[in-house]
């Protein structure tokens, strides 16, 4: 009898261990599956794209005219493209791409006629293109993010300024950006819109110096410094 009660006792601890085995066996699989399911952030690739939108006006009325004069305008669209890799589920190392199309004029008031309305004087102005091109870090606290990038490469085709001329007096070509002087740090927040793809809202502060025009630099040590600000929408995808 006692060794009938050894072997049912036996017996009936090797059916707990089975039980404790197969539900080890079934959470591990269920985990397995739930991560094969989802992202994994150091596995998961990243890519956005985002436009930015610029329009300026500035008119000159006199009072009682019934005409106004446009001396400034100024329209701008901006195209942001940049691909990332996470290597933290907080961080990514990229590259991205700017390309900015605008457009500018300026006119100058020079009179008034008899109807207080405003004469139009010398206009000014023309269309420009600038390129960036760079490294990109991402720094991501869901649903915040932000980015620090540097231009190793850029360049501004611009028709407005033939006054900035090489030490050889040329104005031809495109203004380079002088090495180590663009930089561009924004800050915003991305949000589920559908399956992989996330709505991204970000402002943007760009800072850059050109000292330069195809490759010579620009007389008298003449440098053009520029800042600018501007919000971007657009979509991220993961895969």
């Amino acid at each position: 009898m006692k060794q009938a009660n050894d072997v049912s006792m036996s017996l009936g601890e090797l059916g707990i261990l089975k039980w404790l085995a197969l539900q080890v066996l079934f959470v591990s699989m269920a985990t397995v599956l739930e991560a094969a399911e989802s992202p994994n952030p150091l596995l998961s690739s990243r890519i956005d794209a985002a436009f930015g939108v610029h329009q300026l006006q500035q008119r000159v009325q006199a009072e009682g005219g019934d005409n106004a004069l446009h001396v400034v305008d100024h329209y701008l669209l901006s195209l942001n493209l940049s691909g990332s890799f996470h290597f933290s589920p907080y961080m990514a190392l990229g590259m991205f791409l700017h390309l900015d199309e605008g457009l500018r004029t300026q006119t100058s008031l020079h009179s008034l006629d008899s109807r207080k309305n405003p004469v139009s004087g010398t206009q000014s102005g023309g269309a420009y293109t600038e390129f960036w091109l760079g490294p990109l870090i991402q720094v991501f606290w869901d649903p915040l993010q932000a980015e620090f990038g540097y231009a190793a490469i850029g360049w501004l085709d611009d028709n407005t300024r033939g006054d900035l001329k090489t030490t050889g007096g040329s104005s031809s070509g495109s203004l380079s950006m002088r090495l180590g002087s663009g930089w561009l740090l924004s800050l915003g927040a991305n949000f589920p819109l559908y399956d992989i793809y996330r709505l991204v809202a970000k402002l943007e502060y760009r800072t850059r110096i050109y000292d330069a025009r195809a490759g010579k630099a620009l007389a008298n040590g003449t440098e053009m410094p520029m800042q600018s600000i501007m919000p971007y929408l657009g979509v991220a995808f993961g895969f």
